[in-house]
């Protein structure tokens, strides 16, 4: 089959490099040129030659190869899902923040932060489980991930979830280390938008707004000296909700987060509808560098930002937002 073409091809490279294979391919090539590639005997014996062992027992090394390699594989994600959600279970923040890779943009903040507004609500369960799609060059690994918890305090749909999601591990000097979802990558200047695939073109047109309006309200704000902003772009709205906290319920207006130290988050089905979330967000993230702490400076100071933006829906926003906090 062409996936156990592949798998025995990636055996091979593993274990005799690209130089390796090249001398194979020459090798079956004469063969080849000879008339002999439809005969097995010679064909293996020319294996043999080059390899030290036949089709066969060729077939047998990758098939064992790949076996232990994804048990291996397997017991890593365990091992790091387990230490997570005992972390979880007993409160033990320096333990769930040893199972985070810190190279990932704003995310030791951002677990932190989610780990914090998890311990307001009890847990009466929580699991995570994996299994790995994808093994990348590096080391890293690809798994298809499923979350699900029940909150003690919180009846009904909102206090519990199953949450599927494909979710990144890297490779840290022999251990898994948890990355967070599957996001790709694109940069303009001080502003980076990581983003699902099958969003490329949405994470584009998001990028080059945001790096136009990021410059405009550092300028009106007066801040020379701003930092990275990292946007994280979700298409789907239980993932998005349940890696802010357990409990995130947003209000429908803004389906947007930003906090200091964090990346922005935004969640779209498809495009955005308007460039007033983007703004708002944007503009509490700058209101953070500026060392505003406030909550209602940060709401009130982002509304006005973001007014010039949005025109004449400010009002039903600023509205929909003085209701949000009053309920």
């Amino acid at each position: 089959t062409r996936l156990g073409s592949w798998a025995a091809l990636e055996y091979l490279r593993q274990t005799m490099g690209w130089d390796g294979i090249g001398q194979l391919i020459s090798d079956l090539g004469e063969v080849c040129r000879d008339g002999s590639c439809e005969n097995e005997e010679v064909s293996d014996q020319a294996l043999v030659a080059a390899l030290g062992m036949d089709q066969e027992a060729l077939n047998t090394s990758w098939s064992d190869y790949w076996l232990e390699t994804l048990d291996n594989v397997q017991q890593n994600i365990d091992t790091n899902l387990t230490q997570r959600t005992q972390a979880v279970l007993e409160e033990d923040l320096s333990s769930f923040l040893d199972t985070v890779d810190p190279a990932t943009p704003n995310l030791l903040k951002e677990e932190e932060d989610w780990f914090a507004a998890n311990a307001l609500y009890p847990l009466e369960s929580f699991r995570l489980s994996a299994k790995p799609i994808s093994l990348l060059e590096d080391g890293s690994v690809v798994a298809s991930m499923t979350m699900e918890y029940q909150l003690a305090d919180i009846p009904g749909y909102r206090g519990r979830g199953s949450i599927p999601v494909d979710v990144l591990f890297t490779a840290d000097e022999g251990r898994l280390l948890w990355a967070g979802p599957v996001f790709e990558t694109i940069e303009e200047g001080l502003v980076r938008v990581r983003f699902p695939e099958g969003s490329e073109e949405q994470a584009s047109i998001l990028l080059e707004k945001a790096a136009a309006y990021y410059s405009d309200l550092a300028l009106a704000l007066g801040l020379d000296d701003r930092q990275i902003v990292t946007i994280n772009l979700y298409d789907n709205k239980p993932v998005y909700e349940g890696f802010i906290s357990l409990s995130h319920d947003g209000p429908d207006w803004d389906p947007g987060w930003s906090t200091s130290g964090h990346s922005v988050k935004l969640f779209s089905s498809g495009e955005l509808e308007d460039d007033f979330i983007l703004v708002r967000h944007l503009s509490r993230n700058l209101l953070s560098q500026m060392g505003v702490q406030g909550e209602w400076l940060l709401n009130g100071g982002s509304m006005v930002l973001a007014g010039d933006a949005a025109g004449d829906i400010l009002e039903n926003r600023a509205a929909a937002s003085l209701i949000s906090l009053n309920n």
